[in-house]
């Protein structure tokens, strides 16, 4: 078995055992294979298109060069190209500009008060001239309107709406959506890539190159089941301290909205994980050998 040949089966093997809970959230929402695997070749192709071209634009590959490194036939790139044309960048959406304008309205001086503490806000205009909810939205809304923001942030508890003239309070600093709707969809697949794209650069640069920062800890025997409940209750807690210590030192980075210039997207996720029974058999079937229990 050659050199390549061997890589290769072992980036498979382990793709095969990652997609195990995507697979089972598909299946659960009536997804089949048959639609996952359209999905799939329109992902090859716009992978192929963004990373993979040489530094030319989608117009200037080739489509025969795209089926060669993707397997599509070149009828699939035809209609790949035809039906999309050049990759676009897409919006965050609404869950993460939920999540950007609770961070502003806890750390942007303009809307805390004394000690840091968020000011409740007026909707429109505050009777001693202070910024409003309205100028909260127009910075960090990404173009919604205050009252689609306002409905939003109601309908998640994260804001409290008092009597007609009275001004508004925050109640939540995150935001975390607590069921398969729309939001919790886009948390889940950004959250998904996100870490996927950190676990490949350090994949890729593992002979020593600029890795990003990427730790696990856990328990070296595993824990006993009645006690799962116990831990998750204490990282939760002490999680939780890291996150708003966190949170709050952001500030100390200059925005890059107040000096007109793109910026850059990054942040920190924390997740806490519990392996199904049968993982560590499932790993050890696909990739033909043992390893230790907790990697």
């Amino acid at each position: 078995m050659s050199a390549t040949y061997n890589v290769k089966s072992k980036v498979v093997a382990a793709f095969q055992h990652a997609l195990v809970p995507l697979v089972k959230v598909f299946i659960r929402h009536g997804i089949g294979f048959h639609e996952f695997s359209t999905v799939l070749k329109e992902v090859y192709g716009k992978v192929c298109l963004r990373d993979f071209s040489g530094g030319r634009s989608a117009s200037q590959v080739s489509p025969a060069r795209i089926a060669i490194l993707t397997g599509l036939t070149r009828g699939e790139v035809d209609a790949l190209l035809a039906s999309d044309g050049p990759l676009k960048r897409t919006s965050d959406g609404d869950a993460d500009t939920l999540a950007t304008l609770l961070q502003a309205w806890h750390t942007d001086p303009d809307f805390v008060g004394p000690y840091g503490v968020p000011r409740d806000l007026f909707l429109t205009k505050d009777p001693v001239g202070l910024q409003t909810f309205e100028e909260l939205i127009r910075r960090y809304g990404d173009g919604a309107t205050k009252e689609s923001i306002l409905e939003q942030l109601v309908t998640i508890d994260a804001a409290l709406v008092p009597p007609l003239g009275e001004p508004i309070r925050v109640v939540k600093r995150t935001y975390i959506p607590e069921s398969m709707v729309p939001q919790a969809l886009e948390i889940f697949a950004r959250g998904l890539r996100r870490y996927a794209s950190t676990a490949a650069h350090n994949l890729q640069n593992a002979d020593g190159g600029e890795k990003i920062f990427e730790r696990w800890v856990f328990p070296d025997d595993g824990i006993l089941e009645r006690d799962w409940t116990r831990f998750q209750t204490l990282l939760a807690e002490r999680l939780q301290d890291i996150v708003r210590e966190l949170d709050t030192k952001f500030s100390w980075f200059e925005s890059p909205r107040s000096r007109g210039e793109d910026g850059v997207s990054v942040g920190v996720g924390i997740y806490v994980y519990k392996d199904a029974p049968d993982d560590q058999k499932d790993w050890e079937r696909v990739a033909g050998k043992p390893s230790p229990r907790h990697l």
